[in-house]
């Protein structure tokens, strides 16, 4: 298949073990069973035009994958391979590595879209749209865990590139706070604690922390060229799908 790859998402090995690749100008997702040293291949047909981004629901059950130009996200089952639905979030949904969180007794997922300045949030489990957040511009990346208190995303492009948007994790959502700060900000993400959360200025070369609590700026890091994905080792204990 002529083809870029776009992710590669480990599944958790009581599933699997598999990876799951998407082909990105293929439409496709191969789930390889690594636990054979043929490396059987199954795939996925027809996803959506322009694969990108993709992350897993907490049990590793479901595949949640963008499609660019189809504009939704493709729920697929794991151990099937069927596509289980294809949820219409907007335009050209860019979900990053994805955002997972409980509230309500209800399980969501989120994604900002390149294409418009909003999140959409569904149920991981029913893959029903329930609410959207509205963004001063187009955006990149949603993050949250379960010790944070709020779920964060940015804006990144036109006409308000510096806004990150700090929004409830119950229904109905409910913005807390637009962060102005900075030129050109991206990629909020937390520490291991979900006590504070990292955000680059890509423009103005600095980190900013903030407090997941009361939003207050507490540190500004500077002289970093060009920040962006800030990475915590945690990351490789956590179980959110990422």
């Amino acid at each position: 298949v002529d083809s870029r790859i776009c992710t590669v998402n480990d599944v958790n090995p009581e599933v699997g073990p598999y990876f799951l690749i998407a082909l990105k100008e293929g439409g496709q997702v191969w789930r390889i069973d690594y636990s054979d040293p043929e490396f059987p291949v199954t795939a996925t047909m027809n996803v959506g035009e322009i694969l990108h981004d993709a992350f897993l629901r907490p049990d590793n059950k479901v595949f949640f994958v963008a499609s660019q130009i189809s504009n939704h996200i493709a729920a697929i089952d794991v151990e099937t391979m069927e596509i289980l639905a294809t949820i219409p979030t907007g335009k050209m949904p860019h979900p990053g590595p994805g955002a997972v969180w409980e509230a309500d007794g209800r399980l969501y997922a989120a994604t900002p879209h390149i294409g418009e300045g909003k999140q959409t949030i569904w149920d991981a489990n029913t893959f029903e749209i329930v609410g959207e957040v509205s963004s001063g511009g187009p955006g990149l990346f949603v993050r949250t865990n379960p010790h944070m208190k709020y779920v964060w995303f940015d804006t990144v492009f036109d006409p308000m590139p510096n806004e990150i948007v700090v929004h409830e994790k119950e229904a109905p959502f409910a913005v807390v706070r637009r962060i102005m700060d900075g030129t050109l900000t991206v990629h909020p993400e937390p520490d291991a604690d979900g006590d504070y959360v990292f955000v680059s200025d890509w423009k103005e070369g600095v980190i900013r922390v903030y407090d997941d609590e009361t939003l207050e700026l507490v540190k500004t890091i500077t002289g970093v060229r060009t920040p962006t994905g800030i990475f915590s080792v945690e990351r490789v204990h956590e179980t959110d799908g990422h």
